[in-house]
């Protein structure tokens, strides 16, 4: 049952609205353009209204409040119906259900039920059969009624089919089609890869025929292999035994005459020693010698080397003195300039601490003075608002009293018409309790029968609910996935081709590059590549360094200058200008640059972003290490100034070159050579990544869809068992309950009426004390409004004289501030003045402590060179005696050197005949290790192939050889040719295809099994759309029958008397015909509907709704102004029809008619006091004029009641 409405900025409803609908009728009144059918298309919107004109708009976004004369548009439209669900009418539950409708400016919008976000489809299905909706008949607008009769017989049959319950019906049966179209779709295409898979399997089996008989040849041949390697590995590991002892033999001979070799040797090392030692003492003699002549001639060298010496040491002290005696006298100078600014500086000192002292005073004095003006203005806004307040009460409390005594007429109209009532409210709820007694047996039995099947059905749809989730968000997932690596791929695709149209390139650069590919001798081969092919950058930092390099990026790098120097020959000039870089940089190439790691806003060098090879990192280096990358302009500005000849760029892509000049405008990406090639290599790291990630998603897919197929077949066959079980029951329960609310609501409505009637008088004593009571108030209020009156005018003197003082204030504090900072630039000033004559005078001292290190340091010197002198001359004559006495030892030992010499000759011709015979031996024991390295060898290599070919070890297998081995060898070898012939002849073998076989046919089984599961699935949506077709076919012929016979009733009443049908659309099926409406008023002949006044017309559209209702209640009507053609007689019929549904339905009139608020048991009016601002106020009947405006009086009353 419809409970309550809020709205929020939607259309005029700028503030939150709330409308409450209490049981009976609730009339809506306003005067035209004031917003009150915006409640209307508010119920509309929130039930699922899609169409803007139907809205009395031009787009979506105009139920958005656009704002007035004092207010500003808002961002947001928002709409609530709330309904009581204490019956569980609606599937939740839930005591309440919100149903909720937002729309944003920017063209977004949302659903929620129960504040939690849903589709539109679960709105719709939600009121699905209820008729409730936005375009069904629960709302019914003028231009509606019109077309009731206006419409096509096909535009008419939705309404009925909503009567009939059967558009969930359609709902299924277009689902079903949509499954059945699915699975026709899924059978053709399952047939296509059932068709390529058994093609595939009968391929496959051929291919695995081969590889069988490939694999027993192969087998055959590994035996017989082994076999044969195995006696030849015996045969040559008997002949390597046979050559080592051989060897043996030869070591032994070899071993003795070495003995008498080393016999020999030794004596000759004796006389060896004998002659070394000789030599060794006639070398020690010659060295001696020399050494003493070197010293004779160092000593003479030295002695006339340091008499000049001394001559310069003198002269350097004497010009040492003359630089000390110069810089004492600058010293001076300097201390005299210092104590005279020093002095001018403490003066300044004391001016800028005075001058601090005083702005310090003005400023204070200002805050006090702007203190005690706040607080002026404020007691004075407090009063001012008092004082408005007072006014407002005084107004209010004056309407107040106007309202009672109009609230004292509507309270005596109120018991008349309560009286009427009670009588017609006794006699319907006896009719209806019979009837009511009736349909709960029948109920009892049919909810038993129906509980067991509802519980089954419940668990299966759960089940597939969650496998229908998990498909939908892993369909999702599989489609981002696929939807970035297309996108990635197509991307990669595209960076590919320019790559290899050199695309970007000058037309220079691309002939140097062609020409170094096909030119593999020559100057070309210098060229290594352009300077984009030799930096790694990330994708986030490519375009920084496409920004840095410029034009460089194709720059071509050389390793060498034979091509720069043949450029200008015809043979090697090429067309358009070419940049060329030298992989040696020259040393001009390497400036010194400032380090600015660390400092604020400074966020690295750009060279350390960039990757490429050691031997291009010089290169690298060379071009980006003057380049920096700092966090924005700002700090690239004041680093420019600070450390000139460098640039700076910004993550942005602003950039502060080295001359100074500045480019700004944001970057773009991808638009250099760096950046294309590094977003390139991203891409095909990324596209390996996705495709990976889709496989498992593909794979996972693939079983969840299988489950939801088993699901499926399941739940369709509960779900039709359920069905029949429930269709009887949800008939009488829907009876039964209709006949239960009508007979609570005309219980309800009795005993509401009686408590009316006996709070009447009551109400009027009241009502009396209440307007004593506001006279007395309004007299207080006025003298208060007076007192404050005055306060006010006093207030505002005050403040005037007050902001008049502040000004002043204000102009001697920016004279202070000026002074101020005169005052501290001439400080700066002299403060800069001193610390650089101290920094000069520091420089001073250490020059002099320097002069007097170097004098002392000079006189050392010369004390050295005049003992070196002395020490020279005597040692001279020392060394003239040694001379004479080596002369004599040298001649001693050349003659013993002359006997020695002899016996070594005789003992070496000894030694040369032993050497001859041990060659001879060894060479012999050589040769046998040979052989025996050659049958290791091809032992080995036996060994190797078998082992590489079969895995088979040789050296581990039993030595002894059968008899029958070796005399089957030749048939053997026969078999190992016949075998290799009959491998070539199988021709190129697919092994994979005997492990192929078994994976195709166990696939070929599973699709065959899917197919045949699809049939019957196809067989079972065609019986459900059969079984709902029937259904239908019969709840609509049901359906139309009833409301023909409600419609002829109402029609009579209504009219009072006359005849009216409807007609079914000859020759059609039921389930698609049109319905037409046949009506005849009291007197008149027959004759098309056209032809009926406008209020016969309405009346007539309303009495077949009404029937409608009486068939199958809806839990509310709201009807726009549907009595507009009435005139004060089918009014008060249509009042009198209204007043049989109210025991099962509310209604929500719009309306400007007086007869028709007189039936309301809530009245609400709709007010625009602001501009563009519609309002709700709580009115009563003599509030509202004939032409629907609502009082002054009750428009304050509800300003008062809100505040």
């Amino acid at each position: 049952m419809l409970k309550a409405l809020e709205l929020v900025g939607f259309k005029s409803f700028a503030d939150k609205t709330r409308f409450d609908f209490p049981p009976g009728i609730t009339v809506v009144v306003g005067p035209n353009g004031s917003g009150k059918s915006n409640v209307v298309d508010a119920m509309k919107w929130v039930l699922g209204e899609t169409s803007v004109k139907s809205l009395r708009g031009k787009e979506m976004s105009d139920v958005i409040f656009k704002g007035g004369a004092s207010r500003k548009p808002l961002h947001t439209a928002e709409a609530t119906i709330i309904f009581d669900n204490e019956d569980r009418r609606l599937p939740l539950d839930a005591p309440e259900v919100h149903v909720t409708r937002r729309v944003y400016r920017s063209g977004e919008g949302e659903y929620l039920i129960n504040r939690e976000p849903c589709r539109l489809k679960d709105i719709r299905d939600l009121f699905r059969g209820t008729g409730v909706g936005a375009d069904a008949y629960s709302i019914i607008e003028q231009g509606k009624v019109d077309r009731m009769l206006q419409a096509s017989p096909k535009d008419r049959r939705a309404i009925f089919e909503e009567a009939a319950g059967i558009s969930r019906f359609k709902a299924k049966k277009i689902e079903a089609q949509r499954r059945l179209e699915r699975v026709d779709q899924n059978m053709l295409r399952l047939s296509d890869i059932v068709e390529e898979v058994e093609s595939r399997l009968r391929n496959v089996r051929s291919q695995a025929g081969k590889a069988k008989r490939y694999k027993e040849y192969s087998e055959r041949l590994q035996q017989l292999r082994t076999q044969v390697g195995l006696s030849d590995y015996r045969r040559l590991t008997d002949k390597l035994n046979e050559l080592e002892t051989q060897s043996e033999q030869y070591k032994a001979v070899a071993l003795e005459a070495k003995e008498a070799l080393e016999a020999s040797d030794a004596r000759t090392a004796e006389i060896e020693e004998d002659v070394n030692e000789v030599d060794e003492a006639v070398r020690t003699t010659e060295a001696r010698f020399s050494r003493v002549r070197e010293g004779i001639s160092s000593h003479e060298s030295n002695t006339e080397h340091l008499r000049p010496r001394l001559a310069e040491l003198n002269e350097e002290q004497i010009r040492q003195g003359r630089e000390t005696r110069r810089l004492l006298d600058r010293a001076g100078e300097l201390q005299q300039r210092l104590a005279g600014i020093q002095t001018t500086l403490a003066a300044a000192e004391n001016d800028y601490t005075q001058l601090s002292e005083s702005a310090a005073d003005h400023e204070t004095a200002l805050e006090n003075i702007s203190t005690r003006l706040a607080e002026l203005r404020e007691v004075n806004e407090g009063r001012r608002q008092e004082y408005l307040d007072a006014m407002r009460l005084s107004a209010s409390l004056g309407n107040q009293v106007s309202s009672t005594r109009s609230r004292l007429a509507a309270v005596e109209a109120a018991v008349n018409r309560g009286r009427t009532q009670l009588e017609e409210l006794a006699e319907t709820l006896d009719q209806q309790t019979e009837q009511l007694a009736i349909l709960e047996a029948e109920q009892t039995r049919l909810e038993k029968l129906t509980q067991s099947k509802r519980e089954e059905l419940d668990a299966a749809r759960k089940d597939l609910v969650e496998s229908r989730r998990d498909q939908t968000l892993l369909q999702d997932e599989l489609n981002q996935l696929r939807n970035r690596h297309s996108g990635d791929v197509q991307r990669a695709e595209v960076l590919s081709e320019l790559e290899k149209r050199f695309e970007g390139l000058t037309t220079g650069v691309k002939e140097v590059l062609a020409r170094a590919r096909q030119e593999s001798e020559g100057p070309f081969r210098d060229v290594r590549g352009l300077v984009a092919d030799l930096i790694q950058v990330n994708v986030e930092n490519a375009p920084l360094v496409d920004l840095a390099l410029g034009d460089r990026a194709q720059y071509i790098v050389l390793s060498g200058d034979r091509l720069l120097g043949l450029l200008r020959s015809d043979e090697y000039r090429v067309a358009g200008r070419v940049g060329f870089l030298r992989l040696e940089p020259s040393p001009q190439d390497k400036p010194s640059l400032a380090d600015l790691e660390g400092k604020t806003g400074v966020m690295g060098r750009l060279d350390r972003l960039a990757r490429t090879t050691p031997e291009y990192e010089p290169l690298v280096r060379r071009l980006l290490a003057g380049v920096w990358l700092v966090r924005d302009l700002e700090i690239a500005l004041d680093l420019s100034g600070e450390h000139p000849g460098l640039r700076y760029i910004t993550p942005s892509g602003y950039m502060v070159d080295n001359d100074g000049a500045v480019v700004v405008g944001p970057r773009q990406r991808s638009s250099g050579l760096i950046s294309r090639r590094s977003e390139l290599r991203a891409l095909r790291v990324e596209i390996d990544d996705l495709a990976e990630q889709i496989a498992d998603f593909e794979s996972r897919h693939t079983l969840i869809a299988d489950d939801i197929e088993r699901q499926d077949k399941a739940v369709a066959v509960i779900a039709e068992d359920h069905r029949t079980a429930s269709a009887e029951l949800a008939d009488v329960n829907a009876r039964a309950r209709t006949l239960r609310e009508a007979v609570a609501q005309l219980t309800r409505r009795q005993t509401e009426i009686a408590d009316d009637l006996q709070s009447a008088e009551v109400e009027e004593q009241q009502l009396t004390a209440a307007l004593s009571a506001a006279e007395i108030q309004l007299a207080e209020t006025d003298e208060r409004s007076g007192l404050l009156e005055t306060q006010i005018r006093d207030d505002e003197q005050a403040i005037e004289a007050g902001e008049s003082e502040r000004q002043t204030r204000v102009r001697e504090i920016t004279a202070a501030k000026v002074d101020l900072a005169k005052s501290e630039q001439r400080l700066e000033t002299l403060r800069g003045e001193t610390s650089r004559l101290e920094v000069e005078q520091e420089e001073r001292v250490r020059n002099l402590d320097r002069l007097h290190e170097q004098a002392a340091q000079n006189k050392t010197r010369l004390r050295e060179a005049e003992r070196a002198i002395l020490a020279s001359s005597g040692q001279l004559a020392e060394l003239y005696l040694l001379k004479d006495g080596l002369a004599i030892t040298s001649a001693e030992l050349a003659e013993r050197r002359r006997e020695t010499a002899a016996e070594r000759a005789e003992l070496l011709r000894s030694s040369q005949q032993n050497q001859k015979q041990l060659r001879s031996i060894e060479e012999k024991q050589h040769s046998a290790q040979l052989k025996c390295g050659e049958i290791r060898h091809e032992r080995g290599n036996l060994a190797e192939r078998l082992l590489e070919d079969y895995g088979i070890d040789l050296s581990t297998m039993p030595d002894e050889a059968s008899e029958e081995e070796l005399a089957e060898r030749d048939q053997i070898e026969e078999e190992i040719s016949a075998l290799r012939r009959k491998i070539n002849n199988v021709g190129a073998v697919n092994m994979e295809a005997l492990h192929e076989l078994d994976e195709l046919e166990s696939r070929f089984g599973v699709l065959s099994g899917q197919y045949h599961d699809l049939i019957a699935a196809k067989e079972s949506l065609e019986r459900i759309i059969q079984r709902i077709n029937a259904d239908s076919r019969r709840l609509f012929a049901e359906t139309l029958e009833a409301i023909r016979v409600n419609f002829q009733a109402l029609y009579r009443r209504s009219f009072g008397g006359g005849k009216a049908d409807l007609v079914l659309e000859p020759g059609v099926d039921i389930l698609e015909s049109g319905i037409d409406i046949v009506a005849t008023p009291p007197g008149k002949p027959e004759f098309s509907n056209s032809l009926l006044s406008g209020g016969e017309k309405a009346l007539t559209a309303v009495s077949l709704l009404m029937a409608i209702f009486q068939f199958r209640p809806s839990p509310f009507c709201v009807l726009d102004e549907v009595d507009a053609p009435f005139d004060e007689a089918n009014v008060g019929r249509f009042v009198d029809v209204l007043r049989e549904f109210l025991g099962f339905t509310k209604f929500v009139i719009v309306t400007h008619s007086k007869k028709t608020m007189t039936a309301a048991n809530t009245l609400y009016g709709v007010t625009m006091q602001e501009s563009g601002v519609s309002k709700k106020v709580s009115v009563q009947f003599d509030d509202v004029s004939d032409d629907g405006h609502i009082s002054q009086a009750a428009v304050e009353r509800a300003e008062e009641d809100a505040a």
